[in-house]
Order: C-alpha cells, then sequence, then structure tokens
C-alpha cells in the first residue's frame, strides 16, 4: 500500500510545483504590467510639466547704443542646431529688449530666413521693413550693418554675411553704405563717429 501512495505523493507535488509556477508568473506579469504602467505615467507627467526649468543657453547680439555698440547676452531656449541658434540670435538683434537699443532697429523688421550660399556665405534675408522703416543717419546705418555682422560671426563660423529683403538684393539700407554684396569688408573698417544726443 505504501507503494501506491508515493506516485500519488510525487504527482501532487509535482502539481503544486506547477500551480506555483503558474501564480508567480501571472503574478509577476501582473506586477510588471503596473510598474510599466506608472513608469510611463511618470515619464509622461515630467515630459507634461511646464514647471521644470528647460535647458538654456545665451547668444552674443551687438546692439547699437548711441554711437557705439554694445555687446549683451541673450537667453534663449538650448539647441544643438547651428542654424536655429544664429536665428535667435538676429532675432535678438532686431528686437532688444532695452527701449534705447530699439531706437535704431527699423521699425517691425522680422527675419524672414536665414540659410548659406556658396562659399559659406550666410543669407540674412529680412523684410520690407528694414528698408521701408529705417529712418537713421550715416553712423546708425554703418553701426546696424556692423551690429548685425558682428551677432552673426558671434554665434556662427561664416565666411560672409549677405544680407537682402524679401527675397531680393538691394542696394542699401539706408542711401549710405552698399549692401548689394557681403558686407565683411563693408564693416570691417574701423570708424569712429563723434558722439551725439538723441
Amino acid at each position: 500500500m505504501q507503494q501506491s501512495k508515493a506516485p500519488f505523493i510525487i504527482i501532487f507535488f509535482l502539481l503544486i510545483i506547477i500551480i506555483g509556477g503558474i501564480a508567480f508568473f501571472i503574478h509577476s506579469s501582473f506586477f510588471k504590467d503596473e510598474i510599466d504602467k506608472t513608469a510611463k505615467e511618470e515619464a509622461l507627467k515630467r515630459a507634461n510639466n511646464t514647471d521644470a526649468p528647460k535647458d538654456v543657453t545665451s547668444v552674443k547680439v551687438y546692439n547699437v547704443k548711441g554711437r557705439r555698440l554694445v555687446e549683451q547676452e541673450v537667453k534663449i531656449n538650448q539647441t544643438s542646431d547651428s542654424m536655429a541658434l544664429v536665428e535667435e540670435a538676429i532675432k535678438g538683434f532686431l528686437s532688444p529688449q532695452e527701449e534705447e537699443l530699439k531706437l535704431y532697429i527699423p521699425h517691425n523688421t522680422t527675419l524672414m530666413d536665414v540659410y548659406y550660399g556658396i562659399d559659406n556665405v550666410l543669407y540674412i534675408n529680412l523684410s520690407s521693413e528694414f528698408t521701408k522703416n529705417f529712418q537713421g543717419d550715416t553712423p546708425a546705418e554703418f553701426l546696424i550693418l556692423k551690429g548685425l555682422y558682428k551677432t552673426v560671426i558671434a554665434n556662427a563660423s561664416v565666411a560672409d554675411v549677405k544680407l537682402i529683403v524679401n527675397d531680393l538684393e538691394v542696394e542699401t539700407l539706408g542711401g549710405h553704405f552698399l549692401i548689394k554684396y557681403p558686407i565683411k569688408r563693408l564693416v570691417s573698417q574701423e570708424v569712429k563717429f563723434e558722439q551725439t544726443e538723441r
């Protein structure tokens, strides 16, 4: 009689081990799904959290102040795109935060496009307000061109800068300097202006 119980005991223990294994598998799968679900929810909350500090960087901008250029740092969202960095720098130049720095920038000028041409020349396509709304004198025109040029080269590696307006070449900004060609030679000159109150 003892021998007849032995196979039943072995089968009984095997059934308990199999049922225990199945229960463990189901239990761990359930908790794994719960852990994955919780992790996904937390990741989504972090991604949508607008209170979280964003990575910022700064670009150098050279604005016209009186009869000179002043260097400023403008904070922007971190980017690895060098063209986006240059675009933000140019936008910072066109719309400075301080009122006295807005004095010489032609009102409502917007950046339409920035792209590289041949020989590493950066083309800056500005809106027509750049030429239409310019009201400065010779020093103001020179300093705007030089400030825009210095802003670009401080934030990008370019051989030269070419300005266009509404996708077209223009002869001049305000009638004093020829900007039909890239402006490096023009703005590389050292020019001194008398300081006047405005």
